[in-house]
């Protein structure tokens, strides 16, 4: 008799998912880590750890520090950006579709900084999308080497984050975890202060209409300073929103508990704007373990951002991550799966072949019949090879190279339904095609474009100008797009 045994590890473990949040400032690191069991999420472990030095040895020395405090499995690891570090853009696109908004965020990126679009790195964050089908987005653009820079200092305490966020996503996530019960209405203006920098956001009915970053060490400025500094950028602030939103009003200013006097703070800045102004409690309504915010808690340390990188529920959730890493990540991803998957298939087969064993009462019959399977399924293998390599040597064979007929084709192809081509073009010197039409719908050329780019054919696909014109029936937009042939 064949006996197994299948050790399957308890549910309560596999359930639970470890979310890991990191800040890294000048003077600072802090690190948030939550548990999620069930869909609720508790916030475990918080860390602080002041650095000698803003230099990038000394960071690392600290982050090394918190790693050995944590002593533990980090899980999903989220990097907060610091706001005053970017840039973000507030961008309307006619589209709610996710696929066309990261091709028009694409195309859009380049046109706001004067850089190359390989030194840049951008998403984008949807504040809101109307009936009519438009999409209001906060374009997020960072320069390649500030995110390798960071990437660098990881690397040296063996990290490799899983999402690159910005602190002001961060915020918005801390923000929906505490007024969970009911965000404030109207237009607030949200202030988060921190030892070396402020973020400041414009909320309109919860929803991110504005923002703006600083660099502002308020651990080296007096108290008169820091309040006649931080009145003067609020103001430039509500004034320069006022200007692009004349309908909407500031009805209120939210500040957070991270500095001295925060109560002075408070009535100061309500005097000064007269707006009713609330002093933000960092853990109201927060899932902690019994005393962490009690033995945690610094006046002049903000734990919003780092906070809400572990509390994070968004759908489309904002990420720097350069895309060669991301890629990677996802390779690594499906790897696990896999080997997950086949030790899974390996377990169940054991098991089955465990309760078959004990049916059999004789023991050369059932190792007679377990030399026949393992030898079925070695031919079957070659079966499943051989016809791998011959589906392989059929496409060889049946890919027609450089054809002309085969350029045509492939663009008969692409062309989507409602886009007209009036005009092709080629030129054999420097192999760039020519491409005029008009479309019914802008989409349908940012469409257009993305399957051009998406083809083996085509490759450094620039759209050369568009335009809107009035025909009798309906709205046309003229455009010319050029590529150059990859084969």
């Amino acid at each position: 008799m064949i006996k197994f045994s299948l050790k399957i590890p308890a549910l309560s473990r596999a359930a639970k998912k470890l979310y890991t949040g990191l800040e890294i400032e000048d003077g600072y690191i802090k690190l948030a880590q939550a548990e999620e069991f069930a869909g609720l999420r508790k916030i475990t472990r918080l860390i602080i750890k002041k650095t000698a030095s803003s230099s990038e040895q000394d960071i690392t020395v600290a982050l090394k520090d918190v790693l050995r405090e944590l002593n533990g499995p980090l899980g999903h690891l989220t990097l907060c950006l610091p706001r005053h570090k970017v840039t973000v853009r507030f961008l309307s696109f006619p589209t709610s579709s996710h696929q066309e908004l990261a091709g028009m965020v694409r195309l859009q990126s380049v046109k706001e900084l004067p850089f190359a679009k390989e030194e840049l790195i951008n998403d984008y964050l949807i504040t809101e999308q109307s009936k009519d089908g438009y999409s209001k987005v906060a374009l997020v653009i960072a320069h390649r080497d500030l995110i390798n820079n960071y990437l660098n200092i990881l690397q040296k305490s063996a990290l490799e984050p899983t999402r690159i966020t910005l602190s002001t996503e961060a915020i918005l996530d801390w923000y929906a975890a505490v007024f969970k019960q009911g965000k404030p209405s109207g237009c607030s203006l949200l202030v988060d202060l921190d030892t070396d920098n402020a973020d400041i956001a414009i909320l309109a009915n919860g929803r991110l209409s504005f923002t703006r970053g600083l660099k502002l060490s308020t651990l080296k400025m007096s108290e008169s300073n820091l309040k006649d500094k931080l009145a003067q950028e609020l103001n430039l602030t509500i004034t320069g929103y006022a200007r692009e939103n004349p309908a909407q009003k500031i009805e209120q200013i939210l500040l957070s508990q991270s500095v001295d006097n925060a109560a002075d703070l408070q009535s100061f800045l309500a005097q000064k704007f007269k707006l009713p102004c609330e002093l933000l409690n960092t853990f109201k309504n927060l899932n902690l373990r019994p005393g962490l915010a009690q033995t945690k808690y610094q006046p002049q340390i903000s734990l919003l951002k780092v906070l809400g990188a572990v509390l994070s529920r968004r759908e489309k959730q904002l990420n720097l991550l350069p895309e060669t890493l991301s890629k990677k990540q996802q390779v690594t991803s499906n790897k696990k799966l896999v080997y997950t998957t086949a030790i899974l298939l390996t377990g169940i087969l054991l098991f089955s072949i465990g309760i078959f064993g004990k049916k059999m009462h004789n023991q050369k019959i059932h190792l007679a019949d377990l030399e026949r399977e393992i030898a079925n399924t070695q031919g079957l293998a070659k079966q499943v090879e051989d016809m791998l390599k011959s589906v392989q040597l059929i496409a060889r064979r049946s890919r027609l190279e450089g054809s002309s007929i085969d350029v045509l084709r492939e663009l008969h192809a692409l062309v989507p339904e409602d886009i007209s081509l009036a005009n092709f073009s080629y030129d054999e010197g420097s192999k760039i095609i020519g491409l005029r039409g008009i479309s019914t719908e802008m989409s349908a050329i940012f469409r257009f474009i993305e399957q051009l780019e998406g083809s083996s054919y085509f490759k450094n696909v620039q759209l050369k100008y568009v335009s809107e014109k009035k025909a009798k029936t309906a709205g046309l937009t003229d455009f010319k797009i050029e590529c150059s042939l990859e084969k």
